[in-house]
């Protein structure tokens, strides 16, 4: 169990699991049969409402992704643009582990000593217990410590219990603040959750005690102002089948700890490369998730964004696009109607098919020489469409009859809500926007095509290809 020195009493809370080594199968859920403006909507507008109208609580957003969304500068400008508009509640859910260079994230650093190792389900593997990124940190050792650092008041520590596990003691900013004994007769998932009082730049670690099996599964550091809590969620190489990585009862238990307003589901870059593509098993995996989601955050927005362009040379030796693009796009936007998402396509918005061979022949190319991956700039842009699609799902869903209606029956109690959203919306300027693409955009460079940008792609002797800093 949990304790704390110092007469200070941490939250801690353990979630028993359903069986010891089986894996689960997913929650079958039935259609969805909302309508616009109800459910996961209302709830995520009215969240923002208070945002914007009181500057109180926090609106959680997980957003689900590949390359594109944690190894570019996506995530952070998505999270920037959120938190420009509603304010800052703090960096959200992060992994505890030494990540590569180019998926550090804005305002969070996290580290480990040298016995800790990630673990993650290989493709075909059953569903485990490992964390929402479809991986956790693990270590047999005492001794070792994994650490993370963001502005926060709170922290929060999601961990495996399990028989032959190990022990850990928790520690901000140096001092102890708390315990845990991770041996179980079956494997749970504990919590251990803590309140410094106000913000500042908090270092937590975990540090294991006792030998035996450690497996940290995220940690979550929020501010005490009220603001979006933006997670980007996500591996290199990632695809739909990460959100099906974790068991169901571990997967639905780390959910509601979040507790997310919104979630972001951004996959279909790396599975449309598959060769050959299976339209009807990726139809089935992928409503699977969404129903995934929806089981364990059911107060949810969801928002599915279908991957941006991607080419692949041709027999001639041209780049042309990859033809499975449109069906996969064709195939999230049925799934989301189906589990009542909310749908919106990048390809589309780059002015669809062949649009990442032009923008990597640019005299200032947006996409990068693999023509799979984006420079800075094209990232940019790709983000500023996300965020405006937040926004223009926020601008519908505050004005949803079923909201309205909701607020005119609370009386004085919410008028000043009622207020704000009869009031236009007008989100902030977009940090490191771009104009959109020209006609000049589409020209064809005036000598060799360069990648250019925050990273760029590089291809390894084995044919892998592998995202390093500029």
């Amino acid at each position: 169990m949990s304790r704390a020195p110092h007469g200070a009493a941490p939250a801690r809370r353990f979630v028993r699991l359903a069986g010891a080594v089986a894996a689960l199968a997913v929650a079958v859920v039935p259609a969805w049969a909302g309508t616009a403006g109800d459910a996961g909507e209302v709830s995520f507008a009215r969240a923002l409402l208070r945002l914007e109208a009181r500057r109180a609580g926090k609106v959680r957003v997980l957003h689900f992704g590949d390359s594109h969304t944690v190894s570019g500068p996506v995530g952070g400008l998505v999270g920037g643009a959120l938190r420009a508009a509603f304010g800052d509640g703090g960096p959200g859910l992060g992994l505890p582990w030494t990540p590569p260079p180019y998926s550090v994230r804005e305002g969070l650093r996290s580290g480990t000593t040298s016995g800790w190792r990630r673990v993650m389900p290989r493709y075909g593997d059953p569903p485990s217990e490992v964390g929402l990124w479809g991986c956790a940190v693990e270590t047999d050792e005492a001794g070792q410590t994994a650490w993370i650092r963001g502005e926060a008041a709170s922290v929060r520590v999601a961990y495996l219990r399990q028989p032959g596990g190990g022990a850990v003691q928790f520690l901000l900013d140096g001092a102890p603040i708390g315990e845990a004994d991770l041996a179980a007769p079956a494997p749970e998932v504990g919590v251990f959750e803590w309140n410094a009082g106000g913000d500042a730049a908090r270092r937590l670690e975990i540090r294991t005690t006792r030998r035996g099996r450690t497996r940290i599964l995220g940690t979550t550091l929020e501010r005490a102002e009220g603001g979006i809590v933006y997670s980007p969620v996500g591996i290199l190489g990632a695809r739909a089948d990460l959100l099906l990585k974790s068991r169901d009862d571990v997967f639905g238990a780390l959910m509601r700890l979040e507790a997310p307003d919104l979630v972001i589901v951004a996959f279909g870059a790396n599975e449309a490369g598959d060769r050959p593509f299976d339209p009807r098993g990726y139809a089935a995996l992928f409503d699977r998730a969404l129903a995934r989601i929806r089981a364990a955050a059911p107060q949810a927005e969801m928002l599915v964004v279908a991957p941006p362009d991607r080419a692949e040379r041709a027999a001639n030796g041209e780049w042309r696009s990859m033809a499975t693009l449109d069906e996969i796009a064709r195939i999230q936007e049925s799934a989301a109607r189906r589990r009542g998402a909310a749908f919106f396509d990048l390809r589309r918005a780059m002015g669809g098919e062949g649009q990442i061979v032009r923008w990597a022949e640019r005299r200032r190319p947006l996409a990068q020489a693999d023509h799979v991956h984006y420079t800075s700039e094209g990232y940019a842009r790709l983000a500023q469409w996300i965020a405006s699609e937040v926004f223009d799902l926020y601008g519908r869903a505050r004005r949803a009859p079923a909201l309205l209606a909701e607020l005119r029956a609370e009386g004085d109690g919410s008028s000043d809500l009622l207020e704000a959203a009869r009031r236009p919306f007008t989100p902030p300027p977009f940090r490191g926007a771009a104009p959109p693409p020209t006609v000049a955009d589409r020209e064809p460079p005036d000598g060799p095509t360069l990648a250019v940008g925050q990273v760029r792609a590089e291809r390894l002797p084995n044919g892998k290809i592998v995202l390093r800093n500029n």
